[in-house]
């Protein structure tokens, strides 16, 4: 049986695996859910540029309406007016197709906000 540091190799392969998925896991960075529970928090402790900044890196991974929705309430509360009518915008097209849940309640939110800006 071949050894390595008096290791057996099995082992030795099997610690190596380890330690890359780990290392491999925790380069990917944060859930998407986690993500959004953070935007979640930051919104409601009134840091809306951290807010932000989470919702982003969540839509990164994927967006939805509601997402587009809340990065364009953040965007408004932090005034950047250009930024928040184009995710209004988006959100207000995409909650419209078919099978988006509350869909025209979100459409109309974020046509309020592209209304607004």
């Amino acid at each position: 049986m071949m050894r390595i540091f008096g290791f057996p190799l099995s082992a030795v392969v099997l610690v190596v695996a380890l330690v890359l998925r780990t290392g491999f896991a925790s380069a990917q960075g944060p859930s998407w859910s986690a993500l959004v529970a953070c935007a979640g928090q930051e919104h409601n402790g009134g840091h809306h540029d951290r807010s932000l900044d989470c919702a982003l890196r969540a839509g990164a991974i994927h967006t939805s309406p509601s997402l587009r929705w809340f990065i364009a309430r953040e965007h408004q509360e932090l005034g950047h007016a250009l930024e928040a009518l184009d995710n209004a915008e988006q959100c207000a097209q995409e909650a419209l197709r078919p099978g988006v849940q509350d869909g025209q309640r979100i459409a109309a939110e974020c046509g309020a906000i592209a209304n607004a800006e």
